[in-house]
């Protein structure tokens, strides 16, 4: 598989060579300014300029155009965040080599600033197309096509530095217009409903906070470590191949991409019942944290091939199965649709006696 969609049957090592393989000093100083430009630490200047433009048309009397201008501000903000996480889980996941130590420093041209390790996707390409995104409802012909080409020069800068393949660029373009696209799709969904919304927001903070957790285990321990931290619970770093708290996670391996397809469909399912109109506040609140944590855990299986577990609770010998912050989204949520319904339909009372 990876040699059809990363290695493109050797043509993505061809490209970067095409590319990369001549020394021109006034290319070098452009793909450095777009390197900037691209960076995803210019995110607080971008902030900038954009409460500086939304400040000047409330100024000039220019209301509704502030607002548009606000709210692209707030789907570039959330999309930067959705696009941060996706992206660095990627990276630790995915764990590609930079052409540096594919090739060898000497082999390419290469500036400085480049890493052996997290090559795929790139981040300065994912946040040129997120902010093409951001900015594409609010811009007319000509300014699309500058923002499709400031993307494109971006991706170039990174190939022609010598920083990361072809293939980390294109992926990087479809993070960012993910992200965009995910950020933008949310707050369209809270306007109509707020409630909706809000639980959409909280299943997205409990994929974010499993990731973000997942990926600092990945990098701190060796795969089967155990860090002690109390007397009754343990770091750890598992991958397990089966369902939540290790279930089925022994079976000869046809177990994941049926665990894939089921998280798939029930995601799917759940997002339904959170903008049905028949669900109330405290179920939609639930379905969110269920949604969460299966996103969390697909994610996992598509990217890791295995989901990673390592909150490890024990008293003396006996360990309850490890399990992560996806698998405790969803255990509270199922918690909380049970409690429901059992309040919403009470044992039958006692017939009456004359």
């Amino acid at each position: 598989m990876k040699a059809i969609l990363y290695d493109w049957f050797g043509w993505n090592q061809q490209l970067l060579l095409a590319l990369n393989g001549f020394d021109a000093p006034v290319l070098d100083t452009i793909a450095r300014v777009l390197g900037i430009a691209g960076d995803y630490r210019s995110f607080p200047l971008y902030v900038a300029v954009g409460l500086f433009l939304v400040w000047k048309e409330q100024r000039a009397g220019q209301a509704p155009r502030a607002q548009e201008l606000r709210w692209a501000l707030w789907s570039f903000s959330l999309g930067y965040a959705i696009g941060v996480v996706l992206i660095g889980d990627l990276k630790v996941a995915l764990d590609f080599p930079r052409p540096s130590a594919v090739f060898g420093p000497q082999a390419i041209h290469l500036l400085p600033g480049s890493e052996p390790r997290y090559s795929l996707p790139s981040g300065h390409a994912a946040f040129a197309a997120l902010l093409a995104t951001s900015l594409w409802p609010l811009s007319g012909t000509r300014m699309r096509s500058a923002l499709v080409l400031f993307a494109l020069a971006v991706g170039w800068s990174r190939v022609w530095s010598g920083i990361h393949f072809p293939a980390d660029v294109v992926a990087g373009y479809g993070c960012g217009l993910a992200a965009g696209w995910l950020a933008q799709r949310l707050f369209r969904i809270a306007e109509q409903d707020r409630v909706a919304g809000l639980a959409l927001f909280g299943a997205l903070a409990v994929f974010v906070l499993d990731q973000a957790s997942k990926s600092a285990v990945v990098l701190a321990l060796p795969l089967h470590d155990t860090v002690a931290v109390t007397d009754f619970f343990n770091l750890v770093y598992w991958q397990n191949t089966g369902a939540a708290f290790g279930l089925l996670s022994r079976e000869s391996g046809w177990q994941s991409p049926l665990f894939m397809i089921i998280g798939i469909a029930a995601s799917y399912v759940l997002v339904r019942l959170i903008r049905s109109v028949r669900s109330m506040a405290m179920e939609k609140a639930a379905f969110a944290l269920i949604l969460g944590g299966a996103l969390g855990n697909v994610f996992d299986r598509v990217v890791r091939g295995a989901v990673v577990d390592w909150l490890d609770f024990h008293w003396g010998n006996a360990h309850w199965p490890a399990f992560n912050l996806a698998d405790a989204g969803i255990s509270v949520g199922a918690v909380l649709l049970l409690f429901l319904a059992f309040r919403r339909h009470p044992a039958a009372e006692a017939p009456h006696r004359p």
